[in-house]
């Protein structure tokens, strides 16, 4: 398992996506089987696994949102102290479909721009997923940059 630290000089350090622990998460709740739309939307999903489907913006956006919090709570995504996922904000991006932009709620002017989240997670992989993984790193990454606006 990839275990991913922001080792950048004088950058958040504590910052991580730890894949096992994500792993753990769907597989000690059975969930590693089940499509992402299934677990964030209750849905009989209406398309197998993998099949892109047109979701409404607030559905779609839920899914990253509460993938998001997931994450952290889990321990699969690591943020600096003190923060804590209640700390950002996720919201569709004005300019692209496949982007997502975050903001600190604190300090909304500052934002930053996830990409790679949208269009994967549109395809309803299953939890454990390569493409849900790639997801936490982009959310990794655009906190990151987010965080290092504050400086």
């Amino acid at each position: 398992m990839q275990h991913a630290t922001d080792s950048a000089p004088g950058a958040f350090t504590h910052m991580t996506v730890d894949e096992e622990k994500w792993d753990n998460f769907t597989r000690n709740c059975d969930l590693a089987n089940l499509g992402i739309y299934n677990y964030y939307l209750g849905q009989k999903a209406p398309l197998t696994i993998f099949q892109v489907q047109e979701l409404a913006a607030d559905e779609h956006m839920k899914i990253v949102r509460e993938l998001f919090a997931d994450a952290v709570s889990v321990g699969a995504i690591t943020l600096p102290e003190p923060y804590k996922a209640e700390d950002f904000e996720l919201q569709p991006s004005p300019d692209y479909d496949d982007e997502v932009l975050i903001k600190m709620k604190g300090n909304p002017e500052l934002t930053k721009i996830v990409q790679n989240v949208s269009l994967p997670l549109s395809a309803n992989p299953l939890l454990d997923d390569q493409v849900v993984i790639d997801s936490l790193y982009e959310f990794l990454t655009g906190v990151r940059g987010l965080l290092e606006q504050t400086k």
